[in-house]
Order: structure tokens, then C-alpha cells, then sequence
């Protein structure tokens, strides 16, 4: 599958000469996620210490590295959190990735994901391998090799991404019924199919196509696409709906000439459902 980056987008191509466009994380949204996560690393970090687990145990008493009272107590306990707030920061993001298929509770919130570089979910070695990088694109303590790394790449990959083979996509929020219903009324004037037959002044029936050429997974495949288009960008939707016309066109008889993608999908869909 070949990919290229455009206009802040990974753009991909199967070998069906299908377009998919992939919204690239920005900055930003990386930084939410990194935030949420590290603050779920100092609030596992604050249940270590109130429990008393020796991962946090201070240094020896007699360490003085100023001879200042005050601020050798703050170094202590800075030393004391410090280095098990780290771990905790770099094993928080990885093992969230890790069983959340490439997004962490912070990726969650700030809805962004990790995947291949073909858009595929990322396999748990390059998790693992931009995983171990974190520790070198937070350098030196603020992001900013990372942030470089991002700059200077067209897929804003970290070192990490980079390792692994992964990039950082953003995840459209989940359709509810209202955005459904909106994205039904601006999709188009010709609209959904309906028990009564496709809308008004589309001109034909579907009622003779012939569908028994269709097997079980091409009629899931219509279905989930269908259920699932107004989750789409509008490229994204209509390189499919091509795409997956001009495949389940051929198992059917009896379709008029000059119908657009959708009108016939949903016309196909209307006549597999209806009988």
C-alpha cells in the first residue's frame, strides 16, 4: 500500500487504487495525551507513596549535597519521586497503547491513535520500540528532541515513530444520533433509502435487481459501509463508495445506467434488506 503525506494527512492507496485520507496528530493533541497520561503516572505514583512501597523509599538521611537544610530536604524528595515518576510515565503511555491497540487513556481523551504507516494497528514491537524512545524524545525534560523530530517530518513522526514505524493519526469522535442526522441532511438531496423505495424523482425500481450473485461478506461489507459512511471524511467516503460500487456492480443484474456510487449502494442496500 503506498502512503504519502498531504496537507497535514496520511494519504494511502491499496492496490484497488482506493484513496484512503488519514487526519495526522498535531502537536497539540499528542501533548493532551502525554498530559493526561503523566497524570495518571503521578496519581499511580501518589498511591505508591501513601502505601508505602519501597519504590519510593528516600535517599540515605546523611545525603547533604548542599550542606543547606532546607534545600537538601527538597532535593531528597525530589530524588525520592522523581526517577519512579519517570518509569511510571514512559510504562503508563505503553502499556495503554499496548492494550488498547496503539491508544493510551491519554490518546483516548485527546483522540488520537497509534498505526502502521499503512494505516493498520501497530504491533506491540513498535509500541514497545517508540515505547523505549519516549525516554529520548522527552529530552532533555521538556519534549523538545521530539517536538524537533515532529518539525522536521512530513509525517510528524517522533525518533520513536520513526523506530517503530508508526504514526500518530487523529480518531473521529463517535457518530451519535444527532451528527447521523445531520450528516444525512447535508450528505445530499437524494438522501437514504426508505420501505416506500429510494426518494422521489430518482426514477427507478429496485425491486428487479437481481442480487443472488452477492455472497454473505460482500452484503456485510454494503451494510457496514452504509452503517458506518457518515463516520467518513467526504474523500475518504467517496474513494470507498467507488471502490466497492464498482466491485459489488458486477455480481448485479438488472441496475440503470448513469446511477452515482451512494444512489446505487443504497439502492442495493434497500433491495438486500427488503427481499
Amino acid at each position: 500500500m503506498a502512503q504519502e503525506a498531504s496537507n497535514g494527512r496520511l494519504v494511502l492507496t491499496t492496490p484497488e487504487g482506493v484513496v484512503l485520507r488519514l487526519p495526522l496528530a498535531g502537536p497539540g493533541s499528542r501533548a493532551v495525551a502525554a498530559l493526561v497520561d503523566t497524570l495518571i503516572a503521578g496519581l499511580l505514583l501518589t498511591v505508591l507513596a501513601v502505601t508505602g512501597v519501597g519504590v519510593v523509599a528516600a535517599p540515605r538521611d546523611g545525603w547533604r549535597p548542599t550542606d543547606i537544610g532546607w534545600l537538601d530536604a527538597a532535593v531528597r524528595g525530589g530524588a525520592r519521586l522523581a526517577l519512579p515518576l519517570v518509569v511510571l510515565a514512559l510504562v503508563v503511555p505503553l502499556v495503554g497503547e499496548l492494550l488498547g491497540r496503539g491508544r493510551s487513556l491519554g490518546g483516548l481523551v485527546a483522540g488520537v491513535r497509534v498505526v502502521q504507516l499503512d494505516g493498520t494497528p501497530a504491533p506491540a514491537a513498535s509500541l514497545v520500540v517508540r515505547g523505549v524512545l519516549r525516554v529520548v524524545d522527552g529530552l532533555p525534560g521538556t519534549g523538545a528532541v521530539g517536538l524537533l523530530a515532529m518539525t522536521l517530518s512530513p509525517l510528524g513522526q517522533t525518533l520513536g515513530d520513526r523506530a517503530g514505524g508508526t504514526v500518530v493519526v487523529r480518531v473521529p469522535p463517535p457518530v451519535t444520533a444527532a451528527t447521523a442526522s445531520a450528516s444525512l441532511v447535508a450528505w445530499s438531496s437524494v438522501g437514504p433509502p426508505t420501505p416506500q423505495g429510494l426518494p422521489a424523482g430518482v426514477g427507478f425500481d429496485v425491486g428487479h435487481w437481481g442480487v443472488d450473485r452477492l455472497g454473505p461478506g460482500q452484503r456485510e461489507l454494503l451494510q457496514a459501509f452504509c452503517a458506518r459512511r457518515w463516520t467518513l471524511a467526504p474523500g475518504v467516503r467517496a474513494s470507498f463508495a467507488a471502490w466497492l460500487a464498482a466491485t459489488l456492480h458486477e455480481q448485479v443484474t438488472g441496475v440503470p445506467a448513469g446511477l452515482g456510487d451512494e444512489v446505487f449502494l443504497d439502492g442495493l442496500l434497500l433491495r438486500v434488506t427488503t427481499g
